[in-house]
């Protein structure tokens, strides 16, 4: 059996880094922005913040299945200026959800109070906001979006280099109880019994199958040293005698369920 070293990126590879890149870079900066723009403009509404009572210019009550959105759109005056609710993104005049009692009243009295920055009265909100809309809560959540976008697009990207910079041995089974491996850096000789655990990785079906994964069956084993040895199995004869003779032992772990050594004949 040839000798294979994954130590370089095939196009797919590339292709999948790159996406994986991009997808994070998109997802993340954008998102990211605005979360802590966010999060900024509220510890600057809680620190000195200006109250007025702005005029309803709309009210309404969105239902869904589990619950209903009090909404209300408002208007306020700082000097000749007008303003409306608005986010981060620069949209203006949007709707505002806030609690049952404060939109009743509101819509009683024609105004609702709210806070602005003096400086900036663009930075806005209603004084007290829903609990399901939270404003610091919507923020929190943006940013544990980009963590997880991060966390995940992290994952796989180590998962494609780790196979692209793993050797994987090519073996002979000279007999049942001794093995021959054979890598870049030479060949070697190992007694089965020197094996105290190993793994069967199976290729899925190639439309499942993600770059991040080898290109070929792997069996993954470990040896009494505590070393680990990663060793391309393709079918085939030679993976079928190796497979039996560790599934004698007792330690051959297959698709995550462990097999019944079989009998001695």
């Amino acid at each position: 059996m040839n000798t294979e070293l994954a130590t370089s990126l095939t196009r797919e590879q590339r292709g999948w880094l790159w996406g994986l890149a991009l997808m994070a870079l998109f997802i993340t900066v954008p998102v990211g922005y605005l979360g802590v723009t966010g999060l900024h403009n509220e510890r600057r509404l809680a620190e000195s913040a200006a109250r007025t009572c702005a005029e309803v210019t709309g009210h309404r009550i969105m239902a869904s299945a589990r619950r209903r959105q009090f909404e209300l759109q408002y208007a306020f005056s700082v000097g000749r200026q007008r303003y409306t609710h608005s986010d981060e993104t620069g949209r203006k005049g949007l709707w505002a959800d806030v609690p049952p009692e404060d939109w009743h009243a509101a819509r009683d009295r024609g105004c609702v109070e709210v806070l602005y920055l003096a400086e900036d009265p663009e930075v806005n909100r209603p004084a007290r906001a829903s609990l399901v809309n939270s404003s610091v809560g919507n923020k929190l959540a943006a940013l544990f979006l980009c963590a997880l976008t991060l966390g995940l697009c992290g994952g796989a990207a180590r998962g494609i280099l780790r196979v692209a910079r793993a050797e994987l041995h090519g073996f002979e089974l000279v007999a049942p109880d001794s093995w021959v491996l054979r890598s870049a850096s030479g060949e070697r000789r190992i007694a089965t019994a020197s094996i105290t655990r190993a793994v069967l990785l199976l290729l899925p079906p190639a439309r499942m199958h993600p770059p991040w994964r080898f290109d070929t069956d792997v069996l993954k084993v470990r040896l009494d040293t505590g070393e680990e040895l990663l060793i391309e199995a393709p079918p085939g004869p030679t993976t079928s005698a190796a497979t039996s003779a560790l599934e004698a032992t007792g330690h051959l772990t297959w698709k995550g369920r462990r097999r019944r050594a079989r009998p001695p004949r």
